[in-house]
């Protein structure tokens, strides 16, 4: 029974600590089913990303994708639509990636980046004998700027009787 005031007290430590914390939570990175990601590699060193919009909210107009510790982008080969860059070993992207029109169960609009970028020199060895490619293993996609839609977009289309 004592050990219930010392957990309750030290949860309101915890959460008075929290409260004091400067950082702001909405600085962070984020996960998010409103984007899809895809990395493929095309040939050593050289890959491609596909950013599709799957957001009820809007347009993504800028974003930036940053690879997993240990990796770098070195620079931007082409891509679909808009400009990006390699910033400080990540992508920066100004081009509008469109949300999806009818309903976010279905594909929005997509941008595809070509760019060349380094690892660790030496992968890692799976247990099998084969290697890991580890590119994505704690990278993350921030939107930075949105154009909002003015209307709702479902999550579900309606059904056939509706």
């Amino acid at each position: 029974m004592p050990t219930l005031p010392i957990v309750l007290l030290a949860a309101l430590a915890v959460s008075g600590a929290a409260t004091a914390d400067p950082v702001d939570p909405d600085q962070s990175a984020k996960v998010s089913a409103d984007v899809n990601l895809t990395l493929r590699t095309l040939a050593p060193g050289v890959y491609e990303l596909i950013v599709q919009n799957q957001s009820g909210i809007g347009s993504i107009d800028t974003f930036a994708w940053v690879p997993g510790p240990g990796w770098r982008v070195t620079s931007v080969l082409g891509t679909s639509r808009g400009v990006c860059t390699a910033s400080d070993g990540a992508i920066a992207c100004n081009g509008k990636v469109s949300a999806p029109t009818r309903c976010t169960c279905l594909p929005g609009g997509k941008m595809t980046i070509r760019f060349s970028m380094r690892g660790p020199r030496t992968p890692p060895r799976s247990a099998q004998g084969g290697t890991y490619v580890v590119g994505t293993a704690g990278g993350y996609l921030v939107v930075k700027t949105v154009t909002l839609v003015h209307r709702h977009i479902p999550t579900a289309l309606p059904s056939p009787s509706e």
